[in-house]
């Protein structure tokens, strides 16, 4: 249990193709109003001590992160960080083992609890942690996005190595199966906002697609024609940000909006770019660079790409690789190196 995130989610695994084509560094439209000029945009640079990740994690508006912390045997424990302080998340009765994936502007937590033989979606508030529930019929599950109204988005799935799955929205008590797109045999759910639209994607054979779902109602994303399209982040406005494989062979962070798909531009040279986050002023966050072993975490506003190690105090010591989510207070939250060795951090802006 508990690698679900590699099979479907993983950052290298569904995307394997270079992008050959320098796209220009421009400005966006639709995306947020013209924001201050760069020499203004700088971030300090909080480590986040402990806080590793199995593929999903979350900040909130509070500076609360929910991520985990991996164990000797290869698994992990969920944990939350807040003001500098780890706190253990802890399992439902019986596991051994849970992750954390998502953190809302309340500090409702979401992710899994599981062992050997069991594999349960579950919620943690105010030190108490309850299952969600399956849809009928499935033995595993896992809750990896949450909304500010509470409601959940993950999978469903009879298979321990989430291969196939049944995307699964729970909304207050209610287990809503999302089903896959025509003609596919496999859904899953990376995303929610807080209108209660799901995105993820369907699939089959190691094809997938992007679906989005309004009220349990699902609609293709459309891709770059490549075979593999996947949204990762979605805003209340209903932007949705991921990565699509062009029919060219190559992979791309895109933008959709109002039915239409962009591109985002990778940073000046780079080969790959992948977008995770987006916000409601529409600032994106993800990685570009010569491929995924070799990325820089990188920003996207109205002004175009942007270098995040270009953004913090000189002499800092990071390395800066992996901008995995954005909140509304424009921190940002991911991983790189600091003096060379691995670790979280959180970026706020001035």
């Amino acid at each position: 249990m508990g690698n679900k995130d590699t099979i479907l989610l993983g950052e290298d695994t569904v995307m394997t193709h270079r992008i050959a084509l320098l796209l220009a560094a421009s400005v966006f439209p639709g995306l947020a109003a013209p924001l201050p000029a760069l020499a203004q945009k700088i971030y300090t640079v909080t480590q986040v001590q402990g806080i590793q990740s199995s593929g999903r994690v979350g900040v909130n508006e509070r500076s609360m992160v929910a991520g985990e912390i991996y164990t000797p045997t290869g698994d992990y424990n969920a944990y939350a960080w807040y003001k500098g302080q780890l706190s253990s998340l802890g399992h439902l009765p019986g596991d051994s083992f849970s992750g954390a994936y998502s953190i809302n502007s309340r500090g409702q937590i979401v992710g899994e609890s599981y062992s050997a033989l069991t594999d349960q979606p579950v919620l943690w508030y105010q030190g108490a942690i309850n299952p969600l529930g399956l849809q009928p019929g499935y033995l595993y599950g896992a809750a990896d996005a949450l909304n500010d109204n509470g409601q959940a988005a993950g999978p469903c799935t009879n298979d321990p190595l989430y291969v196939t799955t049944e995307a699964t929205l729970w909304d207050h008590g209610a287990i809503v199966d999302l089903a896959p797109l025509s003609g596919d045999t496999s859904s899953f759910a990376t995303a929610i906002n807080n209108r209660g639209q799901v995105v993820g994607i369907s699939g089959f054979f190691g094809q997938s697609r992007g679906e989005t779902w309004i009220e349990g109602v699902g609609n293709e994303l459309a891709g770059l024609g490549g075979g593999n399209t996947l949204p990762i982040g979605i805003n209340n406005q209903g932007q949705i940000v991921g990565t699509s494989l062009s029919s060219d062979g190559n992979e791309y962070a895109v933008l959709w909006q109002a039915g239409t798909l962009s591109l985002l531009p990778g940073l000046p040279g780079a080969t790959y770019s992948l977008a995770y986050s987006i916000n409601d002023n529409g600032l994106i966050v993800g990685r570009s660079g010569l491929d995924p072993g070799d990325v820089h975490a990188v920003l996207w506003d109205s002004e175009g790409v942007h270098d995040l190690n270009d953004l913090i105090p000189s002499g800092s010591g990071w390395l800066l690789q992996n901008a995995k989510t954005i909140n509304e207070r424009g921190q940002i939250f991911g991983f790189g190196l600091l003096h060379g060795s691995f670790s979280a951090f959180l970026l706020t802006p001035k």
